[in-house]
């Protein structure tokens, strides 16, 4: 889908975008990231929000606590409330090595 973008096309990067780019969910982590090489070269041109970007890592924040300490998703932002020390314990998300996060 977003290799069939036309070059020259000038698109806007939804959270969706940035959360598949940064965390591994194959096959849909390897299309996001091949859309983010075509920025890179400027063969399209991307904008986003402060709103999707604020979206993404809050996206990108609870799939590494699912991950860091094997939590329900079910319920999840709530429990961080509750648990503010969990946060603490990220470090994944804070530290983006990734090129679409400038």
């Amino acid at each position: 889908m977003l290799r069939d973008i036309p070059p020259g096309t000038h698109c806007f990067v939804d959270a969706n975008i940035f959360y598949y780019h940064l965390v591994e969910t194959p096959p849909l982590s390897e299309d996001r990231s091949n859309f983010f090489e075509r920025v890179e070269k400027q063969k399209i041109t991307a904008s986003t929000s402060s709103v999707a970007v604020a979206e993404a890592v809050h996206k990108v924040m609870l799939a590494e606590v699912v991950a860091r300490h094997g939590l329900d998703r079910a319920g999840l932002a709530h429990r961080l409330q509750r648990h503010r020390q969990l946060i603490a314990t990220l470090k994944d998300t804070l530290k983006c090595p990734h090129s679409c996060v400038r």
